[in-house]
């Protein structure tokens, strides 16, 4: 995954697929950013929006798999595969949720995905019930990565 797809702001030395958005949100690209397409591994570009989903779905959350599995996770695959015998979750609200990222501290450091506090607040005010979907499906499924 290169970077975004960006029709009105293409830069061809974009290697991070947050550049763009990062522009966006400390104000140098002004007006509406469509951020609609990926380009991919095999120098594709996604088609809608689903696809752009999926792509960074896949990239952030790769495949589970035992054979890739080190000591460290052997012990939680083992917890995961006994029933847990609870009740069901409660769905996540989109207020919960807002107000989650609303907490998030703009003065710590950047993790491994460069996301800043104010991107996260920006995709969710552009997109609201993106993270409350993404949240959910983690709940329902049960993976947290």
């Amino acid at each position: 995954m290169r970077g975004w797809k960006n029709t009105r702001h293409a830069h061809p030395e974009s290697s991070s697929p947050w550049n763009s958005v990062y522009r966006y949100v400390v104000g140098k690209i002004q007006g509406t950013l469509t951020l609609s397409a990926l380009k991919t591994n095999n120098n594709t570009h996604t088609a809608d929006i689903q696809s752009t989903l999926h792509q960074l779905m896949d990239y952030f959350i790769p495949e589970d798999s035992e054979s890739s599995d080190g000591a460290h996770h052997k012990r939680p695959r083992q917890l995961m595969a006994e029933p847990m015998h609870t009740k069901d979750d409660i769905p996540f609200m989109q207020q919960e949720v807002q107000a989650a990222l609303e907490k998030f501290d703009s003065r710590k450091a950047l993790g491994e995905d460069a996301l800043t506090s104010e991107i996260f607040l920006q995709v969710s005010r552009s997109f609201p019930a993106f993270f409350k979907e993404v949240y959910n499906e983690c709940l329902h499924g049960g993976h947290f990565p």
